[in-house]
């Protein structure tokens, strides 16, 4: 397993259209914005200005619920039977603003002056060969700095607006790479949702699967730096996040959160976590019209509750408690039936004692002398539920 980062992609993309255009610009250009700043910083060495600097943002990783829920149709209980469950690529989810930043004025002259900057600090960092106590080498440093800003904010902006023309080259030069490599499993901390249980359990018939938050399934980063392989709370605005130079020097797991984990405030209802994963850690692929289903291993082990719908069939039911029963490696999973709510809008819910349900069911399900085994075994059963 490789370890793929999401956000170095980005930043890879963005560092050879900045190669291409500075390749192609006019040798005025180059000598206006990057030899003379190239030429101030090898001639004049000095120690980081005693000033105070904005402390830089950190991310501090949120701890999941131990349950995330996942809404699924009937259709999906084959993710219990078979232990495999979809991830799905960005392109093909029901969002279709799914992560896609601006990528609008990424090279502004604030912007690149920033970036000169550090540049300027980094070497001056990492030679310290001035006392910083001294004046006089103080102020070189804000001459250094002020001439930096006169040369950049002085120079011609045509250089800018041909680098920012090639920012929808780098929008969808990210896109691509996106669909092809990540994939998400989107879920939610709520199973008492009546709009989730709508949109995303066939109203109701359907059924909830809550997984462990601590689990290897959706929880298995490789290294301390991984953005990926876990939890992550969406975030959720009003604006679209922009991208631009200033945003790529963020900490990693910010600029991930900007790329992969923001959506409309209009989606908040949700309270959605999401797992990314690379997309080539799947397990198995099934071809489709218009985009391919990447299956990842769900094991049983990772199941910790089944929560089935206040509309599902009696056959459904009678299927799913079957199917438990005789799964011995389901028996820790606690199974619950939905029902509305008498006195507000709401469920309530009920668990289900699967593992009492009578040993006649065996016959009645599967006995292929009756046309349609499961209702049958669901009119005889249906005291269970």
């Amino acid at each position: 397993m490789r370890n793929f980062d999401a956000v170095s992609m980005l930043k890879m993309n963005v560092i050879d259209f900045q190669k291409e255009r500075y390749t192609n610009a006019p040798d005025e250009r180059l000598s206006s914005y990057s030899e003379d700043c190239i030429m101030r910083k090898s001639k004049r060495r000095h120690n980081v200005a005693d000033k105070k600097r904005e402390s830089p943002k950190v991310s501090i990783p949120e701890i999941p619920p131990a349950t995330l829920y996942k809404y699924m149709t009937e259709a999906r209980i084959e993710v219990i039977s078979n232990r495999k469950i979809r991830f799905t690529q960005p392109h093909l989810l029901n969002d279709p603003f799914e992560v896609k930043p601006v990528f609008r004025d990424l090279f502004s002259k604030s912007d690149f002056e920033d970036v000169v900057k550090a540049g300027l600090e980094k070497i001056i960092r990492e030679t310290g060969v001035l006392d910083l106590d001294n004046p006089r080498d103080e102020k070189k440093y804000h001459e250094a700095m002020r001439a930096i800003e006169n040369k950049i904010r002085g120079g011609d902006d045509a250089l800018f607006t041909m680098m920012n023309d090639a920012s929808p080259r780098l929008e969808e030069s990210f896109r691509r790479q996106t669909e092809k490599k990540i994939a998400i499993l989107s879920l939610t901390e709520d199973r008492n949702n009546l709009l989730m249980w709508s949109h995303y359990a066939n109203q109701h018939f359907g059924f909830v699967v809550g997984f462990r938050s601590d689990h290897r399934f959706i929880n298995c980063t490789i290294s301390d730096s991984d953005e990926m392989r876990r939890p992550r709370r969406v975030i959720y605005r009003n604006d679209r996040p922009r991208i631009t130079n200033r945003a790529l020097s963020m900490e990693p797991d910010l600029l991930f959160d900007t790329l992969y984990l923001t959506k409309s405030i209009e989606w908040s209802y949700e309270k959605e976590w999401r797992v990314v994963m690379p997309s080539e850690d799947r397990v198995d692929v099934k071809p489709q019209k218009g985009g391919d289903v990447l299956l990842y291993d769900a094991p049983h082990d990772a199941i910790s509750e089944i929560v089935i719908g206040a509309r599902a069939s009696k056959e459904f039911c009678v299927k799913l408690a079957y199917m438990m029963r005789d799964t011995p490696s389901l028996h820790h999973v606690r199974l619950y039936k939905a029902a509305t709510s008498y006195e507000r809008y709401g469920l309530d819910f009920f668990e289900v004692r699967y593992s009492l349900s009578p040993e006649a069911m065996n016959y009645d399900l599967f006995s292929p002398r009756r046309k349609n085994p499961i209702r049958q075994a669901a009119q005889r059963y249906s005291h269970v539920f």
